[in-house]
């Protein structure tokens, strides 16, 4: 993409077709999925390759004797993310055995039906809600977005997500070390949805969904930044990663209010390198919600990109051109520097992961 006119215009393709209908699939995640344990390794063939990539397609025809509406893909070292399309319920759900961990699925849904329209959701499955929580509440083992707009689902609709998947320590600092000594790998995906004919006969509806699940493996790949409480900042406020054929992405978050956070890139390959980003936040119209910028760097000179400043609640998505190469990338980010509460509940949780886009 070079600009928002073509984020906000991604077309999803007009042969893109589903729907579905399934019995208790929504029923309430109470325990931890047996499962999730095994399901959330890749297999040992893939476990070596970098990055791992999963493309996924769930086809519902009503008028099918066993129609499908449900389609799992895996999330490495996290769980599993369930795609559902069926005549009352489209959404999809992210399932992990482990709420002791900041588990978050941050996504951009862009709706296409009428005026373009846009939301940045953030669905979490945690025990401590904040570093003086008590545990006693929190939320189950699963938790989803949902793609439809109205309960029953609209008769037609389509669109696109953008998302990041990522999993963390707690938010209550003393538990850190015992919830998760590293982190788990980050989980990129782009997918599409399109319905038709949803409050109609079943032999009328029809529902597709597409996606592509890209993993980054390397522990020394990944891209993250957390801590919880600004006494657990320190050694933690900036994180450094090499990422092949791109360059080094430096993320910076301190225990100071009066310092932004950010993200510097330094390309492999510095001349006439480029980097464009959509800043996408709230929800709304597109030409509200999501801002853009562009960077490119001389053939001489500089090797680094101006600082892009992190969103306090929301999502980056970027595009990095470097050696004649375009990868891109999407970030999660959410900070809180001066909490009312005091500085043992301020904290940064920021994830990114790289990706080679399939529908942009």
């Amino acid at each position: 993409m070079g600009g928002l006119g073509t984020a906000v215009r991604r077309r999803v393709p007009a042969c893109l077709l589903v729907v579905g209908a399934t019995a208790a699939l929504l029923a309430p995640v109470t325990g931890p999925v047996a499962t999730a344990t095994a399901a959330d390794r890749p297999p040992a063939a893939a476990r070596a390759a970098d990055p791992y990539v999963q493309d996924l397609t769930l086809t519902y025809r009503g008028a099918a004797d066993r129609p499908v509406t449900l389609r799992t893909a895996t999330v490495p070292g996290i769980g599993q993310l369930e795609t559902v399309c069926r005549a009352n319920a489209t959404l999809v759900r992210l399932v992990t055995d482990e709420r002791r961990y900041e588990t978050q699925m941050w996504t951009q849904r862009f709706e296409e039906r009428g005026a373009t329209s846009v939301q940045v959701k953030n669905a979490r499955i945690y025990r401590w809600a904040h570093a003086e929580d008590d545990g006693t509440g929190g939320t189950g083992y699963a938790a989803h977005e949902g793609l439809n707009q109205s309960s029953p689902p609209e008769t037609f609709s389509k669109g696109y997500l953008n998302g990041i998947i990522s999993q963390r320590s707690g938010r209550r600092p003393d538990v850190a070390a015992a919830t998760l000594s590293s982190p788990k790998p980050v989980t990129v995906f782009e997918l599409t949805w399109y319905w038709e004919n949803l409050r109609e006969p079943a032999r009328y509806r029809y529902c597709r969904i597409r996606a592509r699940f890209t993993t980054v493996l390397a522990a020394d790949q990944r891209i993250d930044l957390t801590w919880h409480g600004d006494a657990q900042a320190p050694g933690r406020e900036v994180r450094t990663t090499t990422v092949p054929g791109v360059g080094t992405l430096t993320l910076t978050c301190a225990a100071d209010p009066t310092q932004t956070p950010t993200l510097t890139l330094a390309p492999q390959t510095p001349g006439g390198a480029s980097l464009y980003v959509e800043r996408v936040t709230g929800a709304g119209d597109p030409r509200y919600q999501v801002v853009t910028s562009e960077q490119e760097l001389p053939a001489e000179g500089s090797t680094s990109f101006d600082p892009v400043p992190l969103p306090n609640n929301g999502t980056l998505r970027f595009r990095v051109l470097t050696g004649g190469r375009a990868t891109w990338f999407m970030l999660s980010s959410y900070y809180v520097l001066n909490d009312r509460y005091g500085p043992g509940r301020n904290l940064c949780e920021v994830a990114a992961g790289a990706y080679q886009a399939r529908f942009s």
